[in-house]
């Protein structure tokens, strides 16, 4: 800690150790005869909140994720660290899936998941961008699955209410049950059964393809 003076008195607290990016408040006590430091002691450190929830809401168009389809999400911070979250598991259960194991058309599933300490940061800035990925498990005579994503939004807070909740993504398209290709992004085995949507970046849709 840094020197400073009180009374005339030099004060040090030389063990003291504050995380980065944390402050602190230490109780001084002196000597009265002898105006020196008696003892100088760390009271609780008071860190920075942080984003510690994400929130996904995503809406199935025209084409479900059906039962033994996976959807998963992975979220990548700028300095490279990443988690994934399981959104939708291979023949549920799971939040959304109403009893039958499969996202339909035009539902909605909104979760939330808590962040690792890894994942947790003060600067909603440090979130780079999040990857919707269907897995898909075709055999038999059942082929690849398509899967339509209508609408998606992402959005982080703290617990507690500190940070407040801030949206880092809204995309989508106007539900439109009479089109079966104006998705905003269609997930399929051939050519890609996985998009990246970058936080604060552009994010144009796939065009929904056949």
């Amino acid at each position: 800690m840094s020197l400073s003076d009180v009374g005339g008195a030099k004060i040090s607290c030389p063990n003291a150790i504050v995380p980065f990016g944390a402050s602190a408040t230490f109780s001084i006590y002196l000597d009265a005869n002898a105006g020196a430091v008696a003892s100088c002691n760390p009271l609780s450190p008071v860190s920075s909140p942080v984003y510690n929830v994400i929130d996904i809401k995503i809406t199935t168009g025209n084409d479900d994720a059906r039962s033994d389809s996976e959807v998963d999400a992975t979220l990548t911070l700028s300095n490279g660290a990443q988690q994934n979250f399981i959104l939708k598991p291979q023949n549920g259960p799971d939040p959304c899936d109403r009893g039958q194991n499969a996202w339909n058309n035009w539902e909605t599933c909104d979760q939330s998941f808590d962040l690792s300490s890894a994942l947790s940061v003060p600067n909603a800035g440090q979130f780079k961008s999040i990857t919707i990925t269907l897995g898909e498990h075709s055999g038999g005579l059942e082929g690849p699955d398509n899967w339509d994503i209508q609408a998606i939004s992402v959005t982080v807070s703290g617990k507690g209410g500190s940070p407040a909740p801030l949206n880092l993504l809204t995309l989508g398209n106007p539900p439109d049950p009479s089109n079966p290709n104006n998705c905003y992004t269609r997930l399929k085995n051939n050519p890609q059964n996985w998009v990246l949507y970058t936080f604060g970046g552009n994010n144009p849709s796939n065009g929904c393809p056949q």
